[in-house]
């Protein structure tokens, strides 16, 4: 089985062969286009060092209001992704690798259940996942993702795509192994594309999959003939867990403007820890000190027209406050860069933040600190409310409950460390959710669209307001 070589020089093949293919006038990192930014510095090639540029000394990154340094260790001193347990609560690149398996092989047993989201963060999701594929396998059912977990795992996908008549799918196929290979393809793509291209995961292989199919078949050595048999699955599964691991490349933020895809990945090269910024066919790079000290970095850049504000920070540091000119707050969550300790985050601006304040927190987790998932006292557990999303799923105990009419509710619902208020008339109204801690407090709001009230029990659905799942949609449903 052929892999691709050094992650970084694959890097920038797909993005000549994006460029290429797509008959496009602009340029990729190392050169210059006229809708770029003039602080917007890439590299070269792959010996240059990268230009870095923190925020000058006028703006605000207080060292006063941010946690104290805490040394990122040396990457020899990590345990081995090979011998990691990964649990609720977890993050790194051996969840989004468990993620990557566990929504193949819920594609290939038929089960009555949904793919879930791919972010690197083992939430109640994935945890329900794991335990499907433990019931099915004849493994102990806890949750957890052990090594011996993951290699029954890859066994039970290697042998349900080896046994399956139409796992190997071309052009016009249409199957669910056409949507686990589109689920990988974009994986790659994001990972290590130069310019991310996603495709829609329909389980139709149509022209969008067949030149994906051959673009990843001429980078990894395969035989490019758009035929996706078992061993280019194996080949694009391993590509993808080397570049997790060699480079802890990671996908902090995702999402698509007028100037085409937009993606935010944070890597480590060169014994740097940096951050990416793509849009469209158009990048930037910003990178920190080596590893084994202070990584608290914050970077204001502009990439084809659309502002970002992103950086590293030190394992300590859970959350990001920005503050912009008219006092408006924005939390933001750090995502742990593939299995090392060190942490990103990056979110879309309309101009630089007045202020950053970087937060850390009490629990051991980003998952606890977002919302509780310590068990309840209550002796009485009465109605609940059950909230679901792309990115997050819960329950709630519905604290107080009025239904004014067939469209019109209002309640109040909490866990141990989290509220929620829900307000709507006519159908129309609010979500807010109030977690975290004193250290590091969370403010998230949603707006509902749509609202239906049934005697005692409701359904309700909108979308995440700016801030943390910002654009998720989201639908909840309960009892009065």
């Amino acid at each position: 089985m052929l892999i691709a070589g050094p992650v970084r020089r694959v890097l920038f093949t797909l993005g000549a062969i994006a460029l290429i293919a797509a008959g496009c006038g602009s340029t990729s990192a190392g050169s210059t286009d006229d809708d770029r930014s003039d602080d917007v510095v890439t590299a070269a090639d792959d010996s240059a060092p990268v230009t870095t540029t923190p925020l000058d000394d006028a703006r605000p990154l207080d060292p006063a209001a941010s946690p104290r340094a805490t040394a990122v260790p040396e990457r020899n001193a990590l345990v081995a992704a090979s011998e990691l347990v990964v649990e609720l609560g977890a993050e790194g690149s051996t969840v989004e690798d468990v993620q990557d398996s566990l929504n193949d092989f819920i594609g290939y047993a038929d089960l009555d259940q949904d793919r879930i989201a791919e972010d690197g963060v083992f939430g109640p999701n994935t945890q329900a996942a794991q335990r499907a594929f433990e019931e099915f396998a004849g493994q102990p059912v806890d949750g957890q993702s052990s090594p011996a977990d993951r290699t029954a795992l890859e066994a039970a996908v290697v042998s349900l795509e080896l046994d399956a008549a139409d796992s190997v799918v071309s052009a016009g196929d249409e199957s669910p192994f056409v949507g686990t290979w589109q689920t990988r393809l974009n994986v790659w793509n994001e990972l290590v594309s130069e310019a991310p291209i996603s495709i829609v995961v329909d389980d139709r292989f149509g022209s969008d999959t067949e030149f994906a199919t051959l673009t990843v078949e001429r980078a990894l050595g395969l035989q490019a003939d758009g035929i996706v048999e078992p061993g280019d699955r194996a080949a694009l599964r391993a590509a993808i867990t080397q570049a997790r691991e060699e480079t802890d490349v990671t996908t902090v933020l995702r999402s698509d403007q007028g100037n085409g895809p937009i993606v935010v990945k944070s890597l480590y090269t060169n014994d740097q820890y940096c951050v990416r910024f793509v849009v469209g066919f158009v990048a930037d790079e910003r990178c920190t000190p080596g590893v084994g000290g202070d990584v608290n970095t914050a970077y204001f850049v502009t990439v084809n027209g659309v502002s970002f504000i992103g950086g590293t920070a030190n394992p300590n540091v859970s959350f990001v406050t920005l503050t912009s000119a008219d006092d408006a707050t924005t939390p933001l969550a750090t995502r742990q860069m593939g299995n090392s300790p060190a942490r990103a985050w990056a979110a879309i601006v309309d101009a630089e933040p007045t202020s950053i304040e970087l937060l850390n927190g009490a629990g051991d987790s980003l998952l606890e600190l977002r919302f509780s998932l310590d068990p309840t006292d209550r002796a009485d557990v009465g109605p609940t409310l059950s909230l679901i999303s792309s990115q997050y799923a819960q329950s709630f105990f519905v604290d107080d409950c009025a239904v004014i009419d067939d469209d019109s509710l209002s309640l109040a619902a909490s866990l141990v460390g989290a509220t929620m208020a829900v307000d709507t008339t006519d159908g129309e109204g609010t979500l807010r959710i109030a977690a975290g801690t004193v250290a590091a407090p969370i403010s998230i709001a949603g707006s509902i669209d749509a609202t239906s009230v049934d005697a005692d029990t409701f359904v309700f659905t909108g979308t995440f307001d700016a801030g943390l799942f910002e654009g998720d949609s989201f639908s909840a449903s309960g009892s009065c």
